[in-house]
């Protein structure tokens, strides 16, 4: 089936780029506050703010370098539930309310969405979670159809949240189709190019691939423990968040992947490999063809059409 387009609407609603931006989906009941910390009080005097729904409290700030925290929660009546948190919880500077159009929602709806979300970025992205308690498994029931319904809610926020900035619900992992988790040599015909670097030492190993436009290092791929004193701070921090998640592990003097994870850069994970600032455009070389590098594999991309 051909992939269609969707429309998704940002409303700055002060004017501003840093202030608050209200999204929505055609044909989604659902709608997005994205909001500085700042301007709840403005947030409050919104009257599309104070219904059920879900919320996330994030540092942006904190994601520049490569630190990922959030705090998930349900709430009934919208942002009022923030004036709690505005004052008890300190590391956040942005909120994102997730509100509904129509107020079918109950509070066991809220508490389904509460606890799929918080499983989902606990165990697919790189976001370590603030709440202090675990969630369990929602309480109450909801019939066969509302669940379905929800997933869908779901499907349409993780669609509209990265168009705020926002990436709680894209996952870091990626997600094995049930059709071939057997068949570990099954080819994936998704896989648009292979990628591997590999250093004179061995010490540096990895594999990867471009799917669906994302870039993905591959499990088992290995690099350097030790870290020189140039690295990024980006880079160590990210890489921190993906040992405490067990995406990477450490082993003796060197670390390993221990799931296929993806990046927005593929200088990133090259330096994570190395231990040291890294270019990976150049660094990385096309499967089988170890003179063509990522760089000269994109121009010819772009080349050819």
């Amino acid at each position: 089936m051909q992939k269609r387009g969707r429309q998704i609407r940002l409303f700055y609603v002060d004017g501003q780029h840093n202030g608050i931006v209200r999204a929505e989906l055609m044909n989604w009941t659902g709608y997005v506050y994205a909001a500085p910390r700042a301007s709840l009080k403005q947030l409050l005097e919104k009257e599309d703010a104070h219904g059920s729904g879900i919320y996330f409290l994030i540092s942006k700030s904190q994601e520049l370098e490569g630190k990922y925290n959030v705090y998930v929660g349900e709430t009934v009546n919208g942002i009022q539930r923030m004036q709690h948190h505005d004052y008890n919880k300190d590391f956040w500077d942005t909120v994102i309310l997730v509100q509904c159009k129509d107020t079918t929602l109950t509070k066991t709806h809220c508490a389904y969405l509460e606890y799929q979300v918080y499983k989902f970025i606990k165990e697919k992205t790189l976001y370590q979670i603030e709440n202090k308690q675990e969630l369990k498994s929602y309480a109450g029931r909801l019939s066969d159809a509302d669940i379905s319904d929800m997933d869908t809610f779901l499907d349409n926020l993780s669609f509209v949240l990265p168009a705020l900035g926002v990436n709680l619900l894209t996952p870091v992992v990626k997600i094995s189709s049930q059709l071939n988790t057997q068949l570990a040599t099954t080819i994936d015909e998704a896989i648009e190019a292979e990628f591997f670097v590999l250093s004179r030492d061995k010490k540096v190993d990895g594999k990867a691939y471009i799917k669906e436009g994302i870039f993905y290092v591959r499990q088992g791929s290995i690099g350097k423990e030790q870290q020189t004193s140039s690295q990024h701070n980006f880079i160590i921090n990210q890489r921190q968040s993906l040992i405490d998640k067990g995406m990477i592990r450490v082993v003796n003097d060197k670390i390993e992947f221990t799931q296929d994870v993806s990046f927005t850069s593929t200088s990133t994970p090259a330096a994570m490999l190395f231990g040291r600032p890294t270019s990976g455009p150049s660094t990385w070389k096309l499967l089988g063809q170890p003179q063509t590098s990522y760089k000269d594999w994109e121009e010819i991309q772009m080349n050819s059409h």
